[in-house]
Parts: C-alpha cells; sequence; structure tokens
C-alpha cells in the first residue's frame, strides 16, 4: 500500500508527539494513521468534518461538569465574577475566545500551520517547562502574531 505524502506527514508528527512526551498529539496521531489504514475512508472524512465543534462540544461540557454534577451554583458563579481575579478571569477569558476564533479560522485555511503548532509546542514542553495547552490557543495566538506581523510590515 502505498502512503501518501501526509501520512508521511503524521508519520512526523507521531515521533513529535513521542520525542516531545506529548500524550494527547501521540494518541491523536496513532489513531489517525490506524484509520487511514482501514479500507473506509468514512471516519477520516467524517473527522475531518465534524471533530473540531464535537471537540468544543466536549470540551464546553467538561467545563460546565461541575454545575450540572450539583458541586457549583448560581452562588459560587457570581463570587467567582467578583473582585479584581474574577474581572481579570472575564476578560481572560473573552480575549482568549476572540483569539482562539482566529485560531480556528486559521487552521481551517492554513491547516499545514499545525507542522509549526506541533514543532513549536513541543519546544514549548522541553525547552520552557511548558503544558500542551492544545491546538486551537497556540493557533490563536499565532494569527495574532501573523497579523501583527502583517500590519508592522507595511
Amino acid at each position: 500500500m502505498a502512503v501518501h505524502s501526509g501520512g508521511w506527514v503524521l508519520v512526523l508528527v507521531l515521533a513529535a508527539g513521542l520525542l516531545g512526551r506529548n500524550p494527547l498529539v501521540t494518541a491523536a496521531t496513532g489513531l489517525l494513521l490506524l484509520l487511514v489504514t482501514l479500507p473506509w475512508k468514512m471516519p477520516v472524512v467524517l473527522l475531518e468534518r465534524y471533530s473540531v465543534q464535537a471537540g468544543l462540544t466536549l470540551l464546553i461540557m467538561g467545563l460546565l461538569a461541575p454545575f450540572a454534577a450539583g458541586r457549583l451554583g448560581l452562588h459560587d458563579m457570581l463570587q467567582g465574577l467578583r473582585g479584581p481575579l474574577g474581572v481579570a478571569a472575564l476578560l481572560g477569558g473573552a480575549l482568549s475566545a476572540w483569539m482562539c476564533a482566529r485560531g480556528l479560522v486559521l487552521l481551517e485555511t492554513e491547516p499545514e500551520v499545525i507542522i509549526g503548532l506541533v514543532a513549536g509546542t513541543i519546544l514549548g514542553v522541553g525547552l520552557m517547562r511548558g503544558i500542551p495547552v492544545g491546538p486551537l490557543a497556540a493557533a490563536g495566538l499565532t494569527a495574532v502574531i501573523y497579523e501583527m506581523w502583517r500590519w508592522t510590515a507595511r
């Protein structure tokens, strides 16, 4: 079976995930490599089309789960918005959502940027003691940096 160039990119990303000790990148890439070896192409097509929205939905559900479980309520939410930390969290959340929206557009229009994001994440984890926050946040920051770069280059 011939491997297309996208398959080789997946192999490189898998190697980078292993070298960078990033279990999420490693697992996701390994599963994709497994899926592309199957005779059915529909799972990859469905992932390509729906996985980002499904993943974001699961992430939001996970963040709201303490409310659903009854461990947090309206009083806790209002307390969390009081004071400087609450205001900073509100602003941070709004800025992060704005930035990640730009990251989603970047990933949809320039999917090859994921290689730089994965490599940069591995460098950040290995050299700067960072944590892999995910491609959407990294792409959002990348999009903002790139927009600033293009603006200053005028």
